[in-house]
């Protein structure tokens, strides 16, 4: 057998790939191509190298007459590696806690946005710390993120402040989702009216306010196996709303809406059920690489759950200080609320007893 043949079947048999086996001996992929093609022979040092890779002798190598004198080599077996899963899914609530405005906070705060992106900055900051090299913010207004780790091999998600759940991609199964309707939940401001001449209404009316649009059933699954052989899944159930309260006619004269409620309804599902689709096209695309893993051609370190653990424990502190920051101005805002509604009624009070007064005087006095 000749030593092109050899070096071939030996590299076979330990599951290397070219490339792999020339990172072992420090070499480019083509001097390895070039071996196993009989192009040309690696040198003195190299077939040292060689022999105490594949644990044979020098003689197996160098004489093309000597066959079978190399160790037996056992059958490379696959062993799982493991899933980080702190067992929080996403659920509806969720997108709105993570985005830390109460309605108070949407109503009052002015920097929506800039508190959002600042958010959205730590949660990057949070997933590069660990390896990240894929981010992707599944909803826009919320830090719901898909993560990917092409090194570890692993992909996860983020949400509330925390990395909650890490899969390597040989253990990933599916991932699908669906989108239900959407629904404008809409609710009626309370004003005071009163005129004078022709108008000469005094009493309370209504004007209707569109204040939040959600989706009723959008959800994602991903369906994964702990150990290679039980399967279980990991859900995220989406909340599709605004993070700002919006008038009418805020909404209807935006462009993309082109008028119409149900437009700015459907550009909603639409942003997230786009997302979704790239994300499940990138899933997919993992399985290519889990065949290679799985069979040993594509070496993985295994994971290391506490990296993710010990991770999580500062994120979490500064998730649950920014939560009571919030609760605090939401709190004051309140209360800056309630005494401007006492001011406003006490006008109001003031004002219809000052044209009572008026009334009254000109009716008995005049």
């Amino acid at each position: 057998m000749k030593l092109s043949e050899k070096i071939l079947n030996l590299r076979k048999k330990f599951g290397l790939s070219q490339e792999e086996l020339a990172n072992e001996l420090d070499i480019s992929r083509q001097a390895v191509y070039k071996w196993e093609a009989d192009i040309s022979s690696p040198d003195l040092d190299k077939l040292k190298q060689l022999a105490k890779l594949f644990n044979i002798s020098f003689d197996y190598l160098m004489n093309d007459d000597i066959e079978n004198t190399a160790v037996p080599v056992e059958p490379y077996k696959y062993t799982p590696r493991s899933v980080f899963n702190t067992e929080l899914n996403v659920d509806f609530h969720h997108a709105d806690i993570d985005n830390g405005f109460s309605k108070t906070r949407k109503a009052s705060n002015k920097k929506v946005l800039e508190t959002l992106q600042l958010r959205k900055s730590k949660a990057v900051a949070h997933l590069k710390s660990v390896g990240a090299t894929e981010i992707v913010f599944i909803q826009p207004n919320a830090t719901i993120a898909f993560f990917y780790d092409e090194n570890k091999k692993v992909c996860g998600f983020y949400h509330t402040g925390e990395i909650q759940f890490v899969c390597p991609i040989e253990n990933v199964l599916d991932f699908s989702f669906g989108g239900g309707n959407s629904s404008v939940v809409n609710t009626t401001a309370k004003t005071l009216v009163s005129g004078f001449g022709s108008f000469n209404t005094l009493g309370v009316g209504t004007i209707p306010v569109a204040t939040a649009i959600r989706g009723t059933s959008a959800h994602a699954v991903l369906y994964y196996t702990d150990d290679g052989t039980n399967v279980k899944n990991f859900k995220l159930n989406f909340n599709i709303k605004n993070i700002c309260n919006l008038s009418y006619l805020e909404v209807l004269k935006h462009p993309m809406n082109s008028g119409s409620l149900e437009a700015y309804e459907a550009n909603l599902m639409q942003q997230l059920t786009k997302t979704l689709v790239e994300l499940k096209g990138k899933i997919d695309a993992f399985k290519q690489i889990s065949a290679r893993i799985t069979t040993g051609e594509l070496s993985i370190d295994s994971i290391d759950v506490f990296t993710y653990q010990n991770s999580n424990i500062k994120a979490k502190k500064e998730y649950e200080e920014y939560l009571l920051s919030i609760t605090e101005e939401a709190k004051k805002a309140n209360t800056i609320d309630s005494i401007k509604s006492v001011f406003i009624v006490g006008g109001y009070i003031l004002f219809i007893a000052l044209i009572i007064g008026i009334f009254v005087y000109y009716y008995f006095f005049s």
